[in-house]
């Protein structure tokens, strides 16, 4: 099978609870074990991102609905075992990271690496440049996983 820029584009707006997004980031962020527990969540969660809420945080009218749309494609998901995800419940992800599941600063920073969310920023007015930021990095992964096949895209997300 080939993969063109119309399939990888198609891929990357994988919508939250899709059937293929749970395959997909399991494909391309690897290393739980699919046997057991595992969730799709939002990395920013998709509870905090309420209208009102953003306009008490500075988001503007314009970009609000850029925040509402994003938060439940394929760039702001990630894969979490049952229990951290429960854990996680509606933290936002900085404050996540930093806690309990993580025992040292190296495990954290691993993990955030290993997820890209080494690109998240510190507060909520960030999300737009992580979400695009971690969408060309899934964009590479899928590259990369797709092989030659798929190379005529790398064009795409220049």
């Amino acid at each position: 099978m080939q993969f063109g820029p119309e399939e990888i584009e198609e891929l990357l707006d994988l919508q939250y609870s899709n059937a293929r997004t749970f395959a997909v980031l399991a494909l391309l962020y690897p290393g739980l074990n699919l046997s057991q527990d595992v969730h799709e969540d939002h990395i920013f969660p998709r509870s905090r991102f309420r209208r009102s809420a953003l306009t008490r945080m500075g988001i503007t009218a314009e970009k609000i609905e850029d925040y509402l749309v994003r938060a439940n494609v394929l760039p702001n998901l990630q894969l979490l075992a049952g229990t951290p995800n429960v854990e996680k419940s509606d933290a936002w992800p900085w404050d996540w990271l930093d806690g309990p599941h993580f025992p040292t600063v190296q495990t954290r920073e691993e993990y955030a690496t290993r997820n890209d969310l080494d690109l998240l920023p510190s507060e909520p007015v960030g999300f737009l440049d992580f979400y695009e930021g971690r969408r060309l990095r899934i964009r590479e992964r899928l590259l990369s996983v797709l092989g030659e096949s798929a190379a005529s895209t790398d064009a795409l997300g220049e």
